[in-house]
């Protein structure tokens, strides 16, 4: 089961946040998992995902992978919460 979820998201085009965007973001005193979050919900656009992370920076689950709801309202593939895991649990 694992080789095969691992496959699936091998094959899949996951766009990683922007590693400058993320840097900036770190930089500036946003967490890891709020910064990735931030990025991954704004498609990787810096102003927009430092706006997003302004406004939820305070919100209970702004460290939290985002909601299926959430991906899809920014037209991000549900696999990426998976991406999205991993991330915050190497930190």
């Amino acid at each position: 089961m694992v080789g095969a979820v691992a496959d699936k998201l091998s094959l899949a085009q996951i766009p990683e946040p922007d590693a400058d965007g993320l840097a900036q973001l770190q930089d500036m005193g946003f967490s890891q998992g709020l910064s990735v979050k931030a990025l991954l919900l704004s498609r990787n656009q810096p102003a927009a995902a430092l706006e997003w992370a302004l406004q939820h920076s305070d919100d209970a689950d702004a460290d939290l992978p985002p909601s299926d709801d959430a991906l899809r309202a920014g037209g991000i593939d549900l696999h990426l919460r998976c991406l999205w895991l991993f991330i915050a649990t190497a930190e």
